[in-house]
């Protein structure tokens, strides 16, 4: 608008900073959409049940009169089938009824964020079918989808009460979140562990889904749809240091994150005093230790995390020779320190 003078003047200005970065990853999935849902399916059956997959950051910079803010934000995009055959048959039932769909489906966090005015709100996530519909997923990221919509345009269509040539049309969704959204979901968490878990594991863990998506039914499972897919990806933080090796032997960097398969959760009120002798002896505790419904929700999701228990811590220390050395020559580095074996010998 102009102003009283006449002049035009500049109200928003958003710009992505990355650009190329940007274009770049989405030309990647643009460029593998197939001319026909055969096509699409055979291209995913050819790689893993994988068309294209893609994580990028997005650097925006958000210019009004009163403030500029400049956002960094983690995407993921994916279009997939399942390893069955639940969305080849609903893609190829659609394309019968004359509806095209495409197992498409996104996440996006963000990583850091600074404004020349006050701080920052955390996010409220919503749900998006690539523009935004008015629906918040109290989620600290975005989900995106090529999601079936109400007549309205403005919501996600149910699949009760619905049968026969219908009925594809409306498990589209749940298919969509269960198969492509929820790994989209944990490929996002498990990009952020270098954007955000390396700093601040804390802010990180509270970008899980780790309660109960109501805003639709269709969405009330993606907890436990994510954190299952987790269980074997390296989304933990480990009190122990590991290296990382490239071929044999060569070690190129280390790491303290670890699989939850690999984890050791302390259970009771241990975690203080058993921490540091466990982790001289290299056993994998959360370090920070990981928040009760991190816990909970593996355990929800039918996967609980292993737990080092006073048996196990027992077993461990067990030693059955006799020593006759020096504390500094104890066989086990946890025994090496006088104030170490008094709080194994006390829990």
């Amino acid at each position: 608008p102009a102003t009283g003078f006449g002049k035009r003047q500049e109200i928003l200005a958003i710009t992505t900073k990355n650009l190329c970065e940007v274009q770049n990853s989405r030309q990647r999935v643009l460029a593998v959409l197939p001319a026909s849902p055969e096509r699409l399916i055979q291209g995913c059956r050819e790689n893993d049940n994988t068309l294209v997959s893609v994580s990028y950051r997005h650097e925006i910079e958000t210019v009004t009169p009163e403030q500029t803010l400049q956002e960094v934000w983690r995407v993921t995009q994916l279009i997939c089938i399942d390893a069955g055959t639940e969305l080849e048959s609903a893609i190829l039932a659609l394309h019968d009824s004359q509806e095209k769909v495409i197992p498409w489906a996104g996440a996006a966090a963000r990583i850091t964020a600074k404004s020349t005015l006050e701080e920052l709100p955390p996010i409220s996530g919503k749900v998006y079918c690539f523009l935004p519909l008015p629906l918040e997923s109290r989620l600290s990221v975005h989900l995106n989808g090529f999601f079936n919509l109400n007549s309205s345009r403005d919501n996600l269509s149910s699949d009760r009460g619905q049968t026969g040539k219908d009925k594809p049309r409306a498990q589209w969704n749940s298919l969509l979140v269960r198969h492509v959204l929820a790994p989209a979901y944990a490929n996002l968490l498990a990009d952020l562990v270098e954007d955000i878990g390396l700093y601040d594991p804390k802010a990180f863990y509270q970008l899980w889904p780790l309660d109960p998506v109501t805003v639709h039914p269709v969405l009330e499972n993606l907890p436990q749809q994510v954190i299952p897919l987790l269980y074997h990806r390296p989304v933990l933080r480990s009190a122990v240091e590991h290296p990382a090796t490239q071929g044999i032997q060569e070690t190129i960097s280390s790491t303290h994150w670890v699989t939850p398969a690999q984890i050791q959760v302390l259970s009771g009120g241990w975690w203080r005093q058993l921490v540091e002798p466990l982790k001289a002896d290299g056993i994998d505790i959360p370090n920070p230790p990981l928040p009760d419904t991190i816990i909970a929700a593996f355990k929800k999701a039918g996967c609980p995390l292993p737990t080092f228990t006073p048996a196990q811590l027992r077993q461990h220390l067990q030693y059955n020779q006799y020593l006759n050395v020096e504390l500094e020559n104890a066989p086990k580095p946890s025994l090496r320190k006088i104030q170490w074996i008094i709080y194994s010998c006390t829990q």
